[in-house]
């Protein structure tokens, strides 16, 4: 019995030790793969924070980086030379503008959302003072703001040419929030412009354009050439394309239009508050003028208008220019509504209807 019973013996501590060594080895596998899912787990977390902070860092520098667009309309600008004042202060309007760069910017090369486009409108002349200028945000501070040009392909009679706007600069200064100042830098000739509005410009005297408004006409009187002069507090621009729907335009909301005729059979002429905005939209460049030549229809009392073509020819349509083709007064239900239909130079997919009512 006893070799048989040594024999057993040793071939049940084998069992014992292979079982054991099977256990051991799964139990290390499953440490293994717990570490390996830990690790995992703790790359994935890593992954998110990182995210997380990227997606953070992205927002404080995007919000760092805006800016409120805003128009301010200049009385009067002093020009720098190499740090000293020359040709005295200017007692004139410039309108300054900056507005966000959502759609790229007509005669550069510029992807949508890059950076601000700083506009000088020169109001003496009724055309920009200078090119539209794209500009990105270099420094930002409580009360002013810093932006400068770029590198960027610019049209050219000779195709699309690389021009450098880093000499170009464009300082904002604030106060209690409001835009005190702009300071147009060129800085490879030591030039500023400092762009002000002071209250002890002398104000021009009333012109007889702010005589009072009179809003109670006759429509027939107007079509045959009689004088007016409106007032129509409401403005709203309809982006409408020849196919498609119309689109709203967003503007202010506060914005106003003055309409008159001074002479018997004379210019009609326009003065809308927030020209300066539809300018910086691409909706209007000027306050339209001309002179036209009215229809008159009539439903009763409840609808009168007069109507006339003023700029819908081969000529305007070729121009190179805006035109309005399209001018009317109306009366409905006794209250007056006023619109211009304006035409963009070498824009056939759309126009835009602006309307001034009561």
């Amino acid at each position: 019995m006893w070799p048989f019973n040594y024999f057993k013996k040793k071939r049940e501590k084998e069992e014992q030790e292979r079982r054991r060594a099977e256990e051991q080895a799964r139990q290390q596998k499953l440490e293994e793969e717990r570490i390996a899912r830990e690790r995992e787990r703790r790359l994935e977390e890593n992954r998110r924070k990182e995210l997380e902070r990227q997606a953070k860092l992205k927002a404080e520098r995007e919000q760092k980086e805006s800016i409120q667009p805003f128009t301010f309309r200049s009385n009067c600008h002093q020009r720098y030379e190499n740090d000293t004042p020359v040709m005295g202060l200017q007692e004139c309007i410039r309108t300054v503008s900056m507005v966000k760069n959502t759609d790229g910017c007509p005669g550069y090369k510029l992807a949508p959302g890059v950076g601000y486009i700083v506009k000088i409108y020169n109001d003496d002349l009724g055309k920009p003072n200078m090119s539209d200028k794209p500009m990105k945000v270099v420094k930002k501070t409580a009360d002013m703001v810093e932006l400068r040009g770029f590198p960027i392909e610019a049209r050219s009679p000779f195709g699309w040419q690389e021009v450098d706007y880093s000499d170009y600069g464009f300082v904002v200064y604030y106060k209690n929030g409001q835009v005190e100042k702009c300071v147009l830098h060129m800085y490879d000739r030591n030039i500023r412009l400092e762009y002000l509005h002071s209250s002890i410009i002398k104000k021009e005297e009333p012109k007889e354009d702010d005589k009072p408004f009179n809003n109670n006409i006759s429509i027939s009187a107007v079509a045959n050439g009689f004088t007016f002069n409106l007032k129509l507090p409401k403005v709203k621009v309809v982006k409408q394309p020849y196919h498609g729907d119309a689109q709203i335009i967003e503007t202010d909301s506060s914005a106003y239009a003055r309409i008159m005729r001074k002479e018997t059979n004379g210019t009609v002429t326009f003065d809308i508050s927030n020209i300066a905005e539809l300018r910086s939209k691409r909706i209007l460049q000027q306050n339209p003028t001309f002179v036209p030549q009215f229809d008159y229809q009539s439903q009763g009392n409840d609808f009168e208008a007069a109507s006339a073509e003023v700029g819908n020819s081969w000529e305007s349509a070729s121009s190179g220019k805006e035109y309005v083709s399209l001018f009317q007064i109306t009366q409905q239900k006794g209250k007056i509504v006023a619109f211009i239909i304006n035409n963009l130079p070498n824009e056939d997919d759309f126009y835009y209807l602006i309307m001034f009512s009561e």
